[in-house]
């Protein structure tokens, strides 16, 4: 008898089971760049080829712009690249991520990354596509009234330009969300990387552009570690 009761519950429940979907995972859910740590630059640095609107308090070529500086001493601008027509000077930017987590205590890889939000204010003129290259050591540092800072300008970060990380094509105004995979790179507590205009034409006035965009916590350059 009891075993006739189980045998008729289990059959009752089979229209119930039938309704019910299980989610697997897909393919495209396994690739997904939707996870890990997203760590924002500390410090945004725009370095100047040739003479500068813009300048520091000393009268050098950069540094221009620390979004975490106090207000009133920042630029208006934040990820900003450019190569100027009918001069071949470039404005470079430095990135500093400060306080990376390494192994072991977190896990990588650290990929660099650019978080493009199609409905903030991006502006793109000519050529976008951008070098990224590893910066060697510590940024150039200067020492004023007892405060030291970081100052790194195009002619004192030269020697510590290093190999090229990456080069990525930067969206369109106006282009769709999107987020830029660039490269993974090796973890270290301070990672510094410069951003320049490429020259895929040989340095031509087809390799002349301008890429500004409003650099956000949650948008925008970026490493993501711990997928």
């Amino acid at each position: 008898m009891c075993l006739l009761t189980t045998a008729t519950k289990a059959l009752s429940l089979l229209p119930l089971l039938s309704t019910l979907s299980f989610a697997l995972p897909s393919s495209s859910f396994l690739i997904s760049r939707s996870c890990g740590t997203i760590l924002a630059p500390s410090n945004l640095y725009q370095i100047s080829q040739g003479p500068a609107v813009l300048r520091n308090n000393t009268g050098d070529r950069g540094p221009f712009f620390n979004p975490f500086a106090p207000q009133g001493q920042q630029t208006t601008f934040s990820f900003f690249v450019a190569e100027y027509a009918n001069s071949d000077e470039k404005q470079d930017l430095i990135a500093s991520f400060k306080d990376v987590p390494c192994p072991p205590a977190s896990r990588g890889p650290y990929n660099v990354q650019f978080s493009f939000n199609g409905t903030l204010g991006a502006t793109t003129t000519g050529n976008t596509k951008i070098n990224v290259f590893a910066i060697t050591g510590s940024l150039p540092t200067q020492t004023v009234n007892g405060v030291t800072s970081e100052v790194p300008t195009w002619d004192n970060i030269a020697a510590q330009t290093g190999s090229l990380v990456g080069t990525f094509t930067f969206p369109a105004s106006g282009a769709a969300s999107t987020v830029v995979y660039i490269n993974s790179v090796t973890c270290a507590p301070t990672i510094n990387l410069r951003f320049s205009i490429a020259d895929p034409n040989g340095n031509t006035p087809a390799d002349d552009g301008t890429v500004t965009y409003a650099q956000d916590g949650a948008q925008g350059l970026q490493i993501q570690y711990g997928c």
